[in-house]
């Protein structure tokens, strides 16, 4: 009769044991997938970057940028984007206006990427805005 309990005991023991390790490798396996999704994804960013499709590249970081947790991935997407932004600001075809959003984003995201003549004129702007809202 003992020997029948302890017998049940230890398959009740084993099955448990089973089941975390199935348990913990699926977790590993799961983060390993959730990883890859994200390296394809900033890649697919890149490849759209390299590509000339700036406004695309800029979602698809977006899209990154707020699943990962460690600064230093954080910031090297920021820099992409901050790229994609000075591109679009850039363009010749824009008009005034839309490069000064762009710049603006810029500005919030990476201000040493700007030139120093645009920079200055978003300071003073921004500065105007303040002593506006302080009134």
């Amino acid at each position: 009769m003992r020997k029948k309990e302890n017998s049940q005991k230890n398959s009740v023991l084993r099955n448990v044991m089973v089941l975390i390790f199935l348990l913990l490798s699926s977790w590993i396996v799961w983060l390993n997938l959730q990883k890859r999704i994200l390296i394809n994804q900033e890649n697919r960013g890149i490849e759209q970057m390299e590509a000339g499709k700036y406004s695309l590249a800029i979602g698809s970081f977006q899209q990154v940028f707020v699943r990962l947790h460690k600064e230093k991935d954080q910031q090297r997407v920021r820099n992409y984007m901050a790229d994609c932004y000075l591109a679009l600001a850039e363009n010749p075809e824009n008009n005034y206006e839309t490069s000064m959003l762009y710049y603006r984003r810029l500005y919030r995201m990476a201000p040493q990427k700007i030139p120093p003549a645009i920079k200055q004129i978003i300071e003073k702007k921004e500065q105007k805005h303040m002593l506006e809202n302080e009134n």
